[in-house]
């Protein structure tokens, strides 16, 4: 998806014709928790897409040492308010929300990633741009 995410914004998401949503996995016990949450903070200062990106970039820095403070480090060089940030992570706001989203996500039979699901049809792995735009605009009546 990260190599067709910005045609897929360009063509459909800006258009108004799709809706992009991001649905956690949790399946890296603390890091998932950490990394979601630390997602979920940055979306209240307008910049989920663009955290999620940085996460993707930096990935292994989360894989040693205090994935809090990595996360937390993160939010520091996107120049994000790092005192609501670090508010928002430390008090655990989107545990609940993360949590239910992955638990409604297992009890959908969802176990493979990356999945993306459009109009309740499912794509499996990464797909090239030219999956997603038939399977989007089959959908859309074109």
């Amino acid at each position: 998806m990260l190599g067709s995410e910005q045609e897929l914004k360009e063509n459909f998401v800006k258009t108004g014709q799709v809706r992009m949503l991001f649905n956690p996995v949790l399946n890296h016990g603390n890091r998932s928790l950490q990394t979601h949450q630390a997602a979920e903070c940055a979306a209240e200062q307008g910049q989920f897409w663009a955290y999620r990106e940085h996460l993707f970039a930096n990935q292994g820095r989360l894989w040693s040492g205090d994935v809090r403070e990595a996360v937390k480090a993160l939010a520091v060089e996107m120049a994000l308010d790092t005192a609501s940030f670090n508010a928002c992570l430390d008090e655990q706001r989107h545990l609940a929300l993360i949590q239910g989203q992955d638990s409604r996500r297992i009890q959908r039979g969802i176990r493979f990633q990356p999945s993306f699901e459009i109009n309740e049809e499912f794509l499996l792995g990464s797909q090239p741009y030219d999956t997603f735009k038939q399977v989007i605009e089959s959908h859309l009546g074109f």
